[in-house]
C-alpha cells in the first residue's frame, strides 16, 4: 500500500489504473466492500461511464 497516495495528484491526466494479482494478493472483502457500497448508495456504474463515453461526466467520477 502506498503512504499518502492521491489519485487526482499522483495519477497524470490520460493516465489509466488497471490492476493484476493472480489472487495472491486479493481481499475478498474489499471486493464485498465495494459491491455493498455500490448497492447501498445506489451508484449507477453503467450510466457512469455513458457519461464518460459521450463528455457530458459533469465532475470527476471515480
Amino acid at each position: 500500500m502506498l503512504e499518502n497516495f492521491e489519485p487526482m495528484v499522483d495519477i497524470p491526466s490520460g493516465a489509466y489504473v488497471t490492476y493484476f494479482d493472480s489472487r495472491v494478493n486479493f481481499k475478498q472483502g474489499l471486493l464485498n466492500d465495494l459491491f455493498q457500497h455500490i448497492d447501498q448508495y445506489g451508484v449507477e456504474v453503467s450510466q457512469a461511464h455513458l457519461l464518460m463515453e459521450s463528455n457530458q461526466a459533469n465532475g470527476i467520477l471515480l
